[in-house]
């Protein structure tokens, strides 16, 4: 009975001018929020009667003569039938949704930052202890079996690690306590949920990471680059959030970076765009191989996303 109820509740096929119409309607939602128009305020068009006869209610809003496309997960149900450009159009809609509470957490990280330095290092810290779980996948066996670690046990211990790692490594400029870390979502308002992995080592394995990776000389070697480190951590911890919220459409991605950027980045640092930062990276992980051998560093320093 319950599929035969579910069969019920499929919406009905969709005229190519119903498609045209709803095509029109979530380009100029897309367009609004990247253009940094509220939510509630996005997509709206002066409604020309054909969207009342035309699109079915549960997908299209209609407020004193305006229309716009109903952002909700309906709408993908509705569109499942759909060619590609106009599922993809839907899911870009919905996952917009997404990236404005990550722009939430932007500004409030941009206000929170003026008013107290230790807590763009708590941000910059969780966000190097991302970027540094990349040592999991990018390093020799010979460097973990050197460590004493089988490479599954490498793989497990790097999630912890990288945090006292970075802590290590933002301990040149300001001290954070790993109890700090996971005080954020209460700061962020509680948009921020994830939790940091921080256990007490009590094995001696994160000491022995820290050894065999030279990390006391690395971090020192790091220390000289304060803008990148900084960039680098804001921009993973942004990263972060991105992953938290189930952003994935490409699109989606870039428009938090340039928003990264601009509402974060440009303010702290005088790096004018992730070209000049990726160059400095180049330069930086060049440097690191003369350190410690076994480690692919462009693997682990660098931008989150391509």
């Amino acid at each position: 009975m319950g599929n035969i109820d579910a069969v019920n509740r499929q919406p009905p096929s969709l005229s190519d001018e119903q498609i045209d119409l709803l095509k029109k309607l979530m380009k100029r939602f897309i367009s609004d929020i990247k253009e940094g128009v509220a939510i509630s305020d996005a997509g709206w068009i002066v409604n020309e009667n054909k969207y009342d006869r035309k699109l079915m209610c549960e997908i299209i809003e209609r407020k004193q003569g305006m229309v716009r496309i109903n952002p909700k997960k309906e709408l993908l149900l509705a569109l499942h039938k759909s060619d590609e450009e106009t599922k993809w159009l839907a899911g870009l809609c919905l996952d917009m949704l997404k990236v404005n509470e990550v722009r939430k957490i932007m500004f409030e990280l941009a206000k929170k930052f003026e008013e107290n330095v230790q807590f763009k290092w708590i941000v910059v810290a969780i966000g190097l202890s991302q970027m540094l779980k990349q040592l999991s996948t990018h390093v020799t066996t010979e460097l973990v079996f050197n460590a004493g670690f089988s490479a599954i046990d490498w793989h497990k211990e790097i999630s912890r690690a990288s945090t006292e790692l970075a802590l290590r490594l933002v301990s040149m400029w300001c001290d954070i306590k790993p109890e700090e870390l996971n005080k954020l979502g209460e700061l962020l308002r509680n948009n921020f949920s994830y939790k940091i992995p921080y256990m007490e080592d009590k094995s001696g394995s994160v000491e022995r990471i820290k050894h065999v990776l030279k990390w006391d000389r690395v971090a020192q070697l790091l220390s000289k680059e304060k803008e990148v480190i900084i960039t680098l951590g804001i921009l993973w911890f942004i990263d972060l959030c991105l992953t938290s919220k189930g952003v994935e459409y490409p699109e989606s991605i870039s428009f938090a970076s340039e928003n990264a950027w601009k509402l974060l980045v440009s303010k702290i640092v005088r790096l004018q765009n992730e070209r000049e930062l990726a160059k400095r990276i180049e330069e930086i992980c060049s440097r690191l191989r003369s350190i410690v051998e076994g480690i692919c560093w462009e693997g682990v320093i660098r931008l989150p996303w391509g």
